[in-house]
């Protein structure tokens, strides 16, 4: 629609041009009379006067055809560029379509991976077939959309081409026509002048004649005067198409920012949860502790933590955070990039707010220092937290590609 507008465009401006009125300028009627005074006859001043209006009418309008020639050829050689453009721009938008189709398709092949027997993923599972099936629509919509815009465009060149041939074709019957009939003016004139024609009928003759003539004026007007309507009219109705088609889009733009803003949000009412989880299994394990002092058997600390239902809680909310993270970064790396300074202080309070709970008088971390063997450090306070939990550790995303290593969260220090 955009060529559409250009070319419309160019057209109401070479309406305007050709619609302006071709009248002498006051100084040229003081001069021409200033020559006639020197003729004593009226009437040749009259016929001189008129023949020099309709020279000066006649270069006049010559001129205008000079400069319409030029303006429609401008207009040509920009609705060639405009269409140009729109064809590069159509092949442009195919490539980035098709890179976008791979890049979903690469994603479904992806997601497939993921897929096992876990219970844990059974909702997951199920909203992912659901979004399978909605971009499977979407792309079905998309393509009939693509089909009808070309079409729309193709159709709307051939009818703007066959409206002007047949524009062509009537001005050529015009100019027929017009010759056709000052033939027939002079034929009956010649017979009029041999008494062929009563002098009282041919009166009523001219005076129908002169009516048409003027009606025709009228009509040319009108119609021309319709035209520039039209052509208005078609140029509005592409504006505001295309006006509606910004608005869409700046709608579908404020969407996802909008969800950009919530997922900005989530990203830290998760690591508010994480705190909030890291504390109450920090309290929880305190409480366990102190619950065993005085008594013969005595729990080891790594034991009373896989036992407390609030560690698994809580290495669920660090999770959680860290997919969160992750999911801002695949969204929007700029966004990322406000939030990125913060993840290794939060990787280092999870470490050692574990740490602390496992092992809360340095004996395993004190042993792995002395051997220089920190095999059982990593296995009761590191990664077999994890596996005894049946959880796998996430690790937060880096910008340069690279991982904060949150793999030995416990047991790295």
């Amino acid at each position: 629609m955009r060529v559409l507008c250009a070319l419309l465009a160019v057209a109401l401006a070479v309406r305007e041009e050709a619609n302006e009125y071709v009248e002498l300028s006051a100084e040229q009627e003081e001069m021409l009379d200033q020559e006639m005074k020197l003729v004593p006859a009226k009437i040749s001043k009259a016929i001189r006067r008129a023949q020099r209006l309709s020279q000066e009418a006649m270069l006049q309008a010559e001129a205008k055809k000079a400069n319409l020639t030029a303006a429609k050829q401008e207009a040509e050689t920009k609705a060639a560029e405009a269409l140009q453009q729109s064809e590069a721009s159509t092949t442009a938008s195919e490539e980035a379509r098709k890179k976008r189709e791979a890049a979903e398709a690469q994603q479904n092949e992806a997601d497939k991976a993921l897929e096992s027997d876990n219970a844990a993923q059974a909702a997951w599972k199920t909203s992912n077939a659901k979004l399978d099936e909605m971009e499977t629509r979407y792309n079905d919509e998309e393509g009939k959309y693509r089909e009808l815009a070309e079409r729309v465009k193709r159709e709307v060149q051939r009818l703007m081409n066959e409206k002007l041939q047949a524009a062509k074709a009537l001005e050529a019957l015009k100019e027929e026509k017009l010759q056709l009939a000052t033939e027939v003016h002079a034929l009956k004139a010649e017979a009029q002048a041999k008494g062929g024609i009563l002098m009282a009928a041919a009166e009523k003759a001219e005076q129908a004649q002169a009516a048409m003539e003027e009606a025709d004026r009228a009509a040319e007007e009108a119609q021309n005067a319709a035209e520039a309507a039209q052509n208005q009219f078609v140029s509005s109705k592409a504006a505001a198409e295309y006006a509606e088609q910004s608005y869409l889009e700046a709608a579908s733009e404020f969407e996802r920012k909008s969800e950009m803003a919530k997922l900005v949000k989530k990203v830290r009412d998760s690591v508010q949860a994480f705190y909030d989880n890291s504390d109450a299994m920090t309290k929880s394990m305190e409480a366990a502790l102190e619950g065993q002092q005085g008594t013969a058997e005595k729990k080891p600390a790594h034991e009373l933590l896989r036992a407390d239902p609030n560690t698994k809680t809580a290495l669920v909310a660090y999770n959680e955070m860290v997919l969160t993270f992750r999911q801002l970064l695949v969204k929007s790396k700029d966004f990322y990039t406000y939030v990125a300074g913060g993840v290794h202080e939060i990787h280092e309070n999870a470490e050692a707010a574990i740490q602390l709970q496992c092992d809360p008088e340095e004996e395993l971390e004190l042993a792995a220092k002395e051997s220089g063997d920190q095999t059982d450090l990593h296995e009761k306070c590191g990664q077999g937290v994890w596996r005894d939990l049946e959880l796998e550790q996430q690790r937060f995303p880096h910008l340069e590609g690279k991982h904060v290593d949150a793999q030995h969260v416990v047991a790295s220090r």
